[in-house]
């Protein structure tokens, strides 16, 4: 019977750290989620094999009562007492495995609020397992040497968005040749980052843009320069924004053929674009402008203000300064 209760203890455990790892939009299989779960089994084991042996021991008990010279009431009262420990122990054992189960489900918690230090970009690859952390960049980070495939997975894959907050504190992010991010959530944030000699080149994709494919969040105080090219829906912040764009600089060229702009590709729904400033050369066929290559006006909370372009606006057909 206690067996039993503790293996549905542990199975109860595993499902709310998975529901949890869910519920924060991270990943299962992490590290510190198996060893915190192994460590509890352990300790779940443990707390069976002594039970185990503590009711051996009142077993053994119970046959030497039975065996003595004991009669009627006093014999009875004897083998009651050590009933009665065996149920103690029980409880116990059954407490303490409760207490264990809240290992794993505090680190999971703990994992979601605290925040992580990225130093380089092994550390900025792992914020794919916890998309709503908190992140603080502490060093200077160069991209040149890995694959651009190392980023496809910060963001939307599988359904997963960006809801955290990554803090540059004014670091320098160089040489990516893929956006920062895939998809950047209602709660996502990026703020104060420089992103230098950017160089990406996806001219068969759509919705492309140094920071995100997509923006529903905030980005804020970001310094970028370089070269951004791809197919349709081109910025040089965000591919798609439906989030609020406030002190942003780019410097550098952006190409493209349909909705391209200096900011965002196309901003639609509800947005902002404030105090930012384009310079360099937006280049497109139809529907190009110094902020965004088209701006769909949907809703009443939109706005775009003091904003300054001094770039090149080229395009053959629905072309502006704005957009």
């Amino acid at each position: 019977m206690v067996k039993v209760r503790l293996l549905v203890i542990y199975i109860l455990q595993v499902l709310i750290t998975y529901y949890l790892t869910k519920r924060f939009a991270n990943y299962f299989f992490t590290p510190l989620t198996i060893i915190s779960l192994c460590c509890s089994l352990l300790l779940i084991i443990l707390v069976n094999v002594l039970v185990k042996r503590k009711e051996c021991e009142l077993n053994r008990l119970i046959n030497e009562i039975n065996m003595s010279s004991l009669y009627g009431n006093d014999k009875s009262a004897y083998i009651l007492e050590v009933n009665h420990q065996k149920d103690r122990i029980n409880r116990i054992a059954f407490y303490l495995c409760c207490l264990v189960v809240v290992i794993p489900i505090s680190l999971t918690i703990y994992q979601e609020k605290r925040t992580v230090n990225i130093n380089d970009v092994n550390d900025f690859i792992k914020i794919k397992y916890n998309l709503d952390g908190k992140y603080r960049l502490v060093s200077n980070i160069n991209f040149d040497e890995y694959k651009p495939e190392v980023l496809s997975e910060v963001g939307c894959k599988d359904n997963l968005i960006f809801n955290g907050v990554f803090q540059g504190n004014g670091h320098v992010i160089s040489n990516l040749h893929y956006p920062l991010f895939y998809c950047l959530g209602n709660k996502g944030k990026v703020e104060n980052v420089k992103l230098t000699n950017v160089n990406i080149n996806l001219n068969q994709a759509n919705n492309i843009g140094a920071i995100a494919y997509y923006n529903y969040g905030t980005i804020k105080q970001v310094y970028i320069n370089g070269e951004i090219s791809g197919n349709d829906t081109v910025g040089g912040v965000v591919g798609s924004n439906q989030g609020y764009i406030k002190q942003v600089l780019f410097a550098g060229t952006v190409k493209g053929n349909r909705s391209v702009g200096g900011i965002a590709g196309v901003a639609t729904t509800q947005f902002i674009i404030s105090e930012s400033q384009v310079s360099g050369e937006i280049e497109g066929k139809l529907f190009v402008g110094g902020i965004a290559g088209e701006l769909i006006l949907l809703s009443e909370n939109i706005l775009v203000h003091n904003n300054l372009i001094e770039a090149d606006v080229i395009g053959d057909d629905y072309v502006g300064g704005i957009s």
